[in-house]
């Protein structure tokens, strides 16, 4: 990882848990804020997790605000709790959403 790589982004891989992302072979953006600069994709492959700048996802995971993904990540609250808030959305995929937020947070 690049020392270049915003703090939250070191956090997500930091978090990562291969266990958690076995059957989910899949590109991934987050994306927080409202800028394009604001997201990192990372591409899941047999149960390893890895930062793909500049590809295309096949699942966005959305977030209102980077606080809103720092809150998830850290375990203080759920993504259905931010779902209800309006502080998270997806673009699809939606059974694989859950599993998928479960491989990065600290609520597992």
């Amino acid at each position: 990882m690049s020392l270049e790589e915003p703090e939250i982004v070191q956090r997500l891989m930091q978090g990562f848990k291969a266990r958690s992302a076995r059957g989910l072979p899949l590109c991934v953006a987050f994306v927080w804020g409202d800028t394009a600069h604001e997201r990192c994709t990372i591409s899941l492959s047999q149960g390893e997790a890895k930062i793909v700048p500049g590809s295309h996802s096949e699942l966005s995971l959305i977030f209102s605000s980077e606080s809103r993904l720092r809150e998830l990540l850290s375990g203080q609250c759920t993504a259905v709790e931010l779902f209800m808030r309006g502080d998270f959305r997806t673009d699809g995929g939606l059974p694989f959403v859950l599993p998928l937020l479960n491989a990065f947070t600290a609520a597992n």
